[in-house]
């Protein structure tokens, strides 16, 4: 969704230019999900999460709160939006389980907090382990486009 919602031209030229480049990765049986996952791959927004596009098992599997929010920062830091140091803070001071933030998510999740791009359970936490909903993927979506 995120690939079409603001890479789609972009995306569509570069498949132009690699489709037997990304054929071949998949060992010339690419699926559904291939070229967009080899695209977010190969331009850094998956850096930092767990996502592996190389196991169809793996893409297939919901996706984590914690990685949602690391791809969605990774595509605002390629379009050059950025939070503030003072509103990350208090964005860390809401979060009732920002202990259990583990350090590698603590700017992804201060950041998407901080835009209002995701919220938290009730009682503000943020429960990074669960899978996000289809529901929670559409409230994302609708705030960033």
């Amino acid at each position: 969704m995120l690939a079409n919602a603001f890479f789609k031209a972009d995306k569509a030229d570069y498949e132009d230019n690699r489709w037997m480049e990304m054929d071949a990765y998949f060992g010339g049986n690419p699926q559904w999900w291939s070229y967009n996952a080899y695209y977010f791959n190969d331009k850094g927004f998956l850096d930092g999460t767990s996502v592996n596009i190389k196991s169809a098992a793996d893409v297939s599997k919901p996706i984590t709160r914690y990685d949602m929010v690391q791809i969605v920062t990774n595509i605002l830091d390629s379009k050059n939006i950025s939070v503030s140091s003072a509103d990350k803070a208090n964005a860390q001071r809401v979060i009732a389980d920002w202990s259990d933030v583990p350090v590698k998510y603590h700017n992804a999740v201060s950041t998407c907090f901080s835009l209002g791009i995701i919220s938290g359970y009730t009682g503000n936490r943020f429960v990074g382990t669960d899978s996000l909903t289809r529901a929670q993927a559409c409230v994302i979506l609708n705030t960033l486009v």
